[in-house]
């Protein structure tokens, strides 16, 4: 018997993509009730659902307004500068920092 997905554990979990079973392992989750689950406030609830819809699943689902690649791409430019900033002042003496 497989187990629901929220009880796999590990970073490699292989799932079976066979589409009859698709609904038993992937389930949507509001906003609101992930949150609460989690214990964690979001002041944004629309911008949560933003952050968490990939590209793939907007192709899919017509209803879905907004994927997350402007966000992952914010996010990666600002990682990116906290990244550099550290090196370019950790050592300071490196020709090149990269």
């Amino acid at each position: 018997m497989r187990k629901p997905f929220h009880e796999m554990a590990g970073a490699s979990v292989v799932l079976d993509m066979d589409s009859r079973y698709m609904n038993d392992v992937f389930t949507s989750e509001a906003p609101e009730h992930l949150s609460k689950r989690l214990n964690l406030p979001f002041k944004d609830f629309f911008l949560l659902s933003r952050a968490l819809t990939h590209r793939s699943y907007l192709n899919e689902n017509k209803d879905a307004i907004e994927d997350n690649e402007r966000l992952e791409f914010l996010g990666d430019a600002v990682l990116d500068f906290i990244v550099a900033d550290w090196l370019y002042n950790h050592y300071p003496e490196s020709p090149k920092v990269t």
